[in-house]
């Protein structure tokens, strides 16, 4: 709190509201802000599901104060609007937006750049290697998938804590061949990876969002998911990819063996990218700042 005042006025900055990202500390922060500078304060609530669930059944006071004196909470999912309208009536859905580095590019190229296989089926994914990512799911999947497909090969970016399992299981499936942990990707390799994929799988239990889903789509790849918050909101469609149970790797084999074996519209799924463009989301999130700012400026003491 006292570094962000300090920098106020260090800087002798002039703003007319405040959005904050994430409840602690940001929200909490920015709605103390709000008290000593009479500004509004919008905060996009960003946390997973569980993450979120578990800060509602703590009850944690400054997280409870936080979101009831925000002027404007932001939800990128609309499923769980409701949880937060316990709180606070001012809650809205706007998603998130996907960088203009994600676009389509041609898949060869990629392939021969990133030196991967011109002839094999490739799946993509990339995450944090932590259980909630579901990535020991995909592999236990692919043991599957390769009974139809026996060339597939599977890259998986990211680092943490589950790397060591995840190896050890790859190991034990003999899929070292077919499963390969590629380690951080460089934000500006990423969208070559996404290009030279087939299909994009998220596992992820529990996800608000899923921003690297609209990136694949972007790229104009359809992506395999679980059904969770996040992937039910972007996926409404069999054109742009397939749902599947979490927890499930049968199932996800299932959406695999699916998305493989289908020819996609990649022209749809481009076009149904865009409402995830960050011209469409400032559109959304514009009138949220005018109503917060007038309603302010109503409110301030003559």
């Amino acid at each position: 709190m006292s570094a962000v005042q300090n920098l106020i006025e260090k800087k002798h900055l002039q703003f007319d509201l405040i959005h904050a990202h994430f409840t602690w500390p940001s929200t909490y922060i920015a709605t103390r802000l709000k008290e000593q500078y009479h500004i509004p304060v919008a905060a996009t609530i960003h946390e997973d599901s569980g993450w979120l669930k578990e800060e509602i059944q703590d009850a944690n006071q400054s997280l409870v104060d936080s979101w009831r004196n925000a002027d404007a909470l932001i939800r990128v999912n609309r499923q769980e609007i409701p949880l937060l309208k316990q709180y606070n009536d001012a809650v809205f859905f706007v998603p998130n937006g996907f960088s203009p580095l994600f676009k389509p590019m041609d898949t060869r190229t990629c392939r021969l750049q990133l030196q991967v296989s011109l002839e094999k089926p490739v799946l993509f994914s990339v995450g944090d290697l932590i259980p909630r990512k579901g990535f020991s799911y995909l592999i236990d999947a692919l043991t599957i998938v390769r009974r139809q497909y026996p060339n597939i090969i599977c890259y998986i970016g990211g680092h943490g804590p589950e790397e060591k399992n995840l190896r050890r299981q790859i190991r034990d499936n003999h899929l070292e061949d077919r499963v390969i942990l590629l380690g951080s990707i460089p934000e500006d390799i990423l969208p070559l990876w996404m290009n030279c994929a087939d299909l994009y799988a998220l596992p992820s239990l529990q996800e608000s969002f899923g921003i690297v889903q609209i990136e694949a789509l972007a790229c104009g790849k359809p992506v395999i998911a679980a059904r969770n918050a996040g992937s039910r909101e972007i996926v409404v469609s069999d054109d742009i990819g397939v749902l599947c149970d979490p927890h499930d790797s049968d199932s996800l084999a299932c959406a695999l063996v699916q998305g493989l074996s289908r020819k996609w519209d990649h022209q749809k799924i481009l076009a149904y990218s865009e409402k995830y463009s960050w011209e469409m989301v400032v559109k959304s999130i514009l009138p949220i700042y005018i109503r917060i700012i007038r309603n302010n400026r109503t409110h301030d003491p003559p």
